[in-house]
């Protein structure tokens, strides 16, 4: 085999490019004055609404408490009570045909704590007695 020579040819050299001016770097400090001034605007801003807040509740919370418990009864509202109350304190047929009827509230709790205790009687007696 033959050698083979390589040659090294010159190429013109090619003019080097001017270096580009560099871009003022940024600042590497943050605005600390902006920060603090923005927190402690947020805070402030937080601080009133919690203020605002609170002050409406209280406000909501009186008006709910006069118009509710201070205030009187309307005279429906006690005609109401009243026929409500007839109701619970007398005996009176609620269906004939199926033989319901109401009692006053206070026999119907004798009645049912009767059966509860003649029950609950029943049942702590043993089973071969």
């Amino acid at each position: 085999m033959s050698e083979i020579e390589i040659h090294e040819h010159a190429l013109p050299a090619a003019p080097e490019p001017e270096p580009e001016p560099e871009a003022p770097a940024e600042a590497d400090r943050p605005r600390v004055g902006v920060i603090v001034l923005a927190i402690a605007g947020t805070l402030i801003l937080l601080a009133g609404v919690l203020v605002g807040v609170n002050e409406l509740f209280r406000q909501m919370m009186t008006s709910e408490i006069a118009d509710k418990v201070l205030t009187r009864p309307s005279s429906e509202l006690r005609e109401l009570r009243a026929e409500e109350e007839a109701k619970l304190g007398r005996y009176q047929w609620v269906n004939r045909k199926d033989g319901v009827v109401r009692i006053p509230l206070a026999r119907a709790v004798e009645l049912t704590l009767g059966d509860y205790r003649a029950r609950s009687a029943h049942a702590d007696l043993p089973a071969g007695k």
